[in-house]
């Protein structure tokens, strides 16, 4: 259901519009505090509430009572961050733009690259201390186990997630006004 002036989001009560802007609100929050803007997490918490949940720049401006500019600027770095993509309907010029399905999984796959990257420094830093005593490797060994552990099991954890998608094995979702 949409509302004049955009507004993507469907409140099926008195009140709800409310909750949900504050929700989007606690995204962009969320998403601020892995290290994106958080106007990107606005955007993307509002995607993730849109009803269609194909949603344009424009429906998207008028939403977030945000610039243009800055949810063109979000929606380019999402796609990007691999958080949502772009979509476009027969017969019409407008993008628009979803949350991406399986992004989830995929985002939490690209860090590898920095799981990688740090147990690999570790490994030098070990090198570079070889004979030194172990108190003083301490930190090194430590973060070698760290991410040299995650480096194993991530991919694991990511398949078994999957497996377990598939089989209809996750966990059940919450019931509403359950606590989180």
């Amino acid at each position: 259901m949409r509302e004049t002036g955009g507004v993507a989001i469907a409140p099926r009560a008195s009140g709800e519009r409310q909750e949900l802007l504050a929700f989007i609100e606690e995204i962009g929050l969320a998403i601020e505090g892995q290290g994106l803007p958080r106007m990107a997490g606005r955007v993307l918490g509002a995607l993730l509430v849109a009803d269609p949940p194909e949603q344009s720049a424009d429906e998207l401006v008028a939403t977030l009572h945000a610039s243009r500019s800055s949810v063109s600027t979000m929606t380019r770095l999402l796609e990007g961050a691999g958080l949502i993509e772009r979509v476009s309907r027969p017969g019409d010029r407008k993008l628009y733009y979803r949350n991406r399905p399986d992004a989830w999984h995929q985002r939490t796959l690209d860090t590898m690259e920095p799981v990688r990257n740090l147990r690999a420094l570790a490994a030098r830093g070990l090198a570079l201390m070889d004979g030194a005593p172990p108190d003083v490797r301490r930190g090194l060994i430590d973060m070698y186990r760290f991410y040299a552990y995650w480096e194993r099991e991530l991919p694991r954890m990511i398949e078994s997630w999957k497996a377990a998608r598939d089989r209809g094995e996750l966990p059940p979702l919450p019931e509403p006004g359950e606590a989180p």
